[in-house]
C-alpha cells in the first residue's frame, strides 16, 4: 500500500536520516528514503519508524558516522541484505 503522499513520506524519512547524519548530502538521504518507499516492508511503516528500523538492521558502511551510499537497486526491487557490524 502506497502512502497517501509519497513525497511527504520521503521527506520525513530523510529528515530522520538527517538526525543520524547531520552533514550528509540531503539528496543521498532522500534517494535512500525513496528506495525504502519502493519496498513494501518499509512502506507499510511510518517514515520515521521505517528509518529507525532500517538503521537498526545493520549496514555496510565502515563506520556509523558515514551516510548511506546511493542504492544500485531498482525501485521496488528488494536487494539481498547482509547484516554487518557498524562499529
Amino acid at each position: 500500500m502506497m502512502p497517501t503522499d509519497p513525497a511527504d513520506w520521503i521527506r520525513r524519512c530523510a529528515d530522520r536520516f538527517q538526525e543520524q547524519w547531520p552533514r550528509a548530502d540531503r539528496e543521498i538521504l532522500e534517494d535512500t528514503a525513496m528506495d525504502l518507499l519502493g519496498i513494501e516492508k518499509w512502506r507499510r511503516l511510518s517514515p520515521e519508524v521505517a528509518a529507525v528500523a532500517w538503521l537498526r538492521q545493520g549496514c555496510g558502511r565502515r563506520c556509523k558516522s558515514e551516510p548511506p551510499r546511493r542504492s544500485n537497486i531498482e525501485p521496488g526491487v528488494e536487494a539481498d541484505v547482509e547484516v554487518v557490524g557498524c562499529g
